[in-house]
C-alpha cells in the first residue's frame, strides 16, 4: 500500500467537523415494512427500488441484500426469478409484515441501508472520542491525511505528528480506522508504521493485523479507550523492533547462527504463545531454516539477520495479541544475544 501525503494534512478538529458532516448527510427514518413498495425503476436502468410515501428511492447492492435477507428469500432464488415475479413476491411479504425497519437514506434519493428497528445506531465520532482521550493523556499530537466515505463505510488514517528518524529513513506511526454503521464491513482498528524513504510518499510497512476486528462498533464503545491505549503501546514496540533490526543489519561484525542454536532459542522466542501455535510455528520455522541454510546439519549456519526475518514473517501469521508478544520476545532476544552496535 503506497500513499502520498497532501501538502496540508487535516487537524483532528477539522477531521471531527468532516465526520460530523458525513453523519449529517445520512438520514434515518423508522418505517413500517407494510408501507414499503418494491419495484424496478424503468427510469434508472430497472434498478431495484423502494417507494416510500409515493417517492422512489434506489437501493444499493448492499441495502437490496439486506432487504432480501430480512424477508428470508434465498439469494439464488431471488436472482433466478423474473423481475415481475420478484416484485410480486417481495411486495406480498412486505404487505404481510408487522415489523418496523430503520431506513438509512443517502441524499438525495438513495437507500444505503435497511436495518432492524432494534439496532442501536451509533455516533460516527465514537472512535474519535476514544482516540482523542488517549492521546491527550499521553501528550501526543495527531493529524489526519485520509478520509474515505462512499455511503457504505468510512475509512480514516490518523498519523502521529512526530517523525522519527532511523538511519536515513523517516518513520511515522499511524492508525487505520474502518467502520460502517449499516453492517457493510467489519469494524477495524489497526496500528500501522510508515516509512518515508523518498519524496514519493509514505510506504505502509504493515496492515495485516487488527487490534479490533468485529462486526459492529456499538459493542466496543465501553472498551474503545483501552483499545487505542494498547494500540499506541504496540506501535512503540513495533518502532523499537525496527530500530533494533536496522542496527543489527548494519552491524560491522555480522553474526551467524547455527541451525541447532536457532532451534534451541525458539523456546524463548515463542514464550507465552498457546501450545497449539507453538507446535505449528516450531515446525514452520525449522522448515524455513532448512530452506535458508540448504542443509539439515546442525552445524550449518546463516546470518542471524536472516533468522530474525524468518521469525518476523512467521509472527505476521498470528492474531494481533500473540503477534505482539512474539515480536517483544524477538526484540528481547536480539538485545540480549546480539547487542546491536550503536543501539540505545
Amino acid at each position: 500500500m503506497t500513499v502520498t501525503l497532501p501538502d496540508d494534512t487535516m487537524s483532528m478538529s477539522k477531521l471531527r467537523e468532516l465526520v460530523e458532516a458525513i453523519e449529517r448527510s445520512s438520514l434515518t427514518e423508522v418505517i413500517p415494512m407494510n408501507q414499503l413498495t418494491f419495484f424496478h425503476d424503468e427510469n434508472s436502468n430497472r434498478e431495484p427500488s423502494l417507494s416510500i410515501n409515493r417517492k422512489a428511492y434506489s437501493l444499493t447492492a448492499h441495502s437490496r441484500d439486506q432487504l432480501v435477507n430480512f424477508l428470508k428469500i434465498p439469494r439464488g432464488f431471488y436472482t433466478g426469478i423474473s423481475l415481475g415475479v420478484r416484485e410480486a413476491l417481495i411486495n406480498a411479504l412486505l404487505t404481510e409484515g408487522k415489523d418496523y425497519w430503520q431506513i438509512q437514506f443517502l441524499k438525495p434519493s438513495k437507500i444505503r441501508g435497511v436495518l432492524s428497528s432494534k439496532v442501536d445506531l451509533f455516533d460516527y465520532t465514537v472512535p474519535l472520542d476514544g482516540l482523542e482521550q488517549v492521546v491527550e493523556d499521553r501528550g501526543l499530537l495527531l493529524e489526519c491525511d485520509t478520509v474515505y466515505f462512499d455511503g457504505l463505510e468510512i475509512q480514516l488514517r490518523v498519523l502521529l505528528q512526530d517523525k522519527i528518524m532511523i538511519g536515513n529513513d523517516s518513520y511515522r506511526q499511524g492508525i487505520h480506522i474502518q467502520y460502517s454503521d449499516i453492517g457493510y464491513c467489519d469494524t477495524i482498528v489497526a496500528p500501522v508504521l510508515y516509512r518515508q524513504s523518498s519524496s514519493t510518499g509514505l510506504i505502509c510497512l504493515d496492515l495485516q493485523s487488527s487490534l479490533l476486528k468485529q462486526k459492529s462498533l456499538a459493542s466496543a464503545k465501553k472498551s474503545i479507550r483501552s483499545i487505542f491505549r494498547d494500540l499506541l503501546t504496540n506501535l512503540e514496540q513495533e518502532l523499537t523492533l525496527v530500530k533494533v533490526l536496522r542496527h543489527l543489519k548494519e552491524s560491522e561484525a555480522p553474526q551467524d547462527i547455527r541451525r541447532k542454536d536457532g532451534i534451541r532459542e525458539l523456546s524463548s522466542i515463542l514464550k507465552g504463545l498457546p501450545e497449539s501455535f507453538v507446535l505449528c510455528m516450531k515446525a514452520e520455522i525449522e522448515n524455513g531454516l532448512d530452506l535458508a541454510i540448504g542443509s539439515k546439519l546442525d552445524t550449518s549456519s546463516q546470518p542471524i539477520y536472516h533468522y530474525i526475518n524468518l521469525l518476523m514473517n512467521v509472527s505476521k501469521q498470528l492474531p494481533w495479541k500473540y503477534r505482539t508478544r512474539m515480536e517483544a520476545n524477538i526484540t528481547d532476544y536480539i538485545l540480549q544475544n546480539c547487542k546491536p552496535e550503536g543501539f540505545n
